[in-house]
């Protein structure tokens, strides 16, 4: 996606967000802008009839630490979340009392099985 491409989106986003934002008001909903998760990397895998692709969103910075997502994305649009991670790549849970804490699973390890689970279509 070049530069024009990304503007022209973003235009669009705040004519969407803010017919959303109407509809819901109706309901007695309220929408509210809490941060904005960037896609800071995705890498499309090679070598496979259909595509998938591995992406990195950041998702902000709760308690002041980085999180972030690891997720795949298939062809059809299906997205397997694989893990969330801190700034050092350790994975992460969300824990009931609302504070994230170190997970025993193996970033890498997950990823790997959630690309064989997508491609299996379970």
């Amino acid at each position: 996606m070049n530069h024009g491409e990304m503007i022209k989106f973003e235009a669009g986003v705040d004519d969407f967000v803010g017919h959303l934002k109407s509809e819901l008001r109706r309901n007695a909903l309220q929408l509210k802008k809490v941060s904005v998760p960037q896609c800071l990397a995705t890498y499309r895998v090679s070598n496979l009839e259909m595509q998938a692709h591995l992406r990195l969103v950041l998702l902000g910075y709760p308690n002041g630490e980085p999180i972030a997502r690891v997720s795949w994305l298939g062809s059809s649009g299906e997205e397997r979340t694989c893990c969330y991670v801190n700034d050092v790549f350790e994975a992460i849970t969300l824990k009931s009392n609302g504070r994230w804490v170190r997970s025993k699973r193996n970033p890498k390890e997950t990823c790997l099985r959630e690309l064989a689970h997508l491609l299996d279509g379970s």
